[in-house]
């Protein structure tokens, strides 16, 4: 996991992890290593990086084109392998932050023991 954010207070410290991933320069959305692949999205489903509380963050570093570019493949993506992504009724991926100069979107899936996970997609603009 690339980032963790934990609460610091008395009590239970939930934490928000992030998987983040270079998207342009022959990194892409699918494969074993892309955005989805094992090493990103799937590394939340499987379990092989936990949450606290059904809640994850990917993080894409746009390097070539554009975050719409890149949203609409994700979104193509995740629709056309549903099975594959686990995604949860309803769960299809969304934009919020409508607006904002750092397109966010959000979709839900179920990991890998049938609990709803809720994942927080954030592509940030590295182009020059």
């Amino acid at each position: 996991m690339d980032i963790e954010i934990e609460r610091h207070r008395r009590g239970p410290r939930p934490c928000l992890g992030f998987e983040a991933k270079r998207l342009g320069h022959g990194y892409t959305i699918g494969g074993n290593r892309g955005y989805l692949g094992d090493e990103g999205l799937a590394a939340f489903l499987s379990g092989y990086y936990p949450t606290t509380h059904g809640e994850a963050g990917m993080l894409g570093y746009v390097q070539e084109k554009t975050s719409e570019e890149w949203s609409a493949k994700l979104a193509k993506e995740l629709s056309r392998n549903t099975i594959k992504h686990r995604i949860a009724e309803g769960g299809e991926l969304q934009a919020f932050l409508a607006g904002s100069a750092m397109p966010a979107y959000r979709s839900a899936h179920t990991d890998a023991d049938g609990k709803r996970l809720l994942v927080i997609h954030v592509l940030l603009a590295f182009a020059a």
